[in-house]
């Protein structure tokens, strides 16, 4: 009987020792997850980054033509008043 009993008990500790493992794989494999979901989610994050960095420097363009027709208006306008104030001082004189 004792070695019945022995047998039994052996049993009964790889059955726990089963029931470990099982429930420390069910816990790697929801990591495993956590982490493929985690990765995704960073995956997203640099894609949105690379968009909003196309955009600003779109804009960036947009704002430097601007700037370069304001730059441009600005001279004309110097020229124009230079012009007008040249033939406001010849009728004056």
């Amino acid at each position: 009987m004792e070695v019945r009993e022995l047998a039994d008990l052996i049993g009964k500790s790889f059955s726990g020792v089963d029931a470990s493992l099982n429930e420390t794989n069910a816990r790697i494999d929801r990591l495993d997850e956590r982490v493929i979901n985690a990765n995704g989610r960073l995956t997203e994050i640099k894609s949105r980054h690379i968009e909003t960095d196309l955009l600003l420097r779109r804009l960036e363009q947009r704002i430097d033509s601007v700037v370069g027709r304001v730059t441009a208006i600005e001279d004309q306008m110097h020229k124009l008043n230079a012009a007008f104030e040249s033939i406001i001082r010849s009728k004056s004189g």
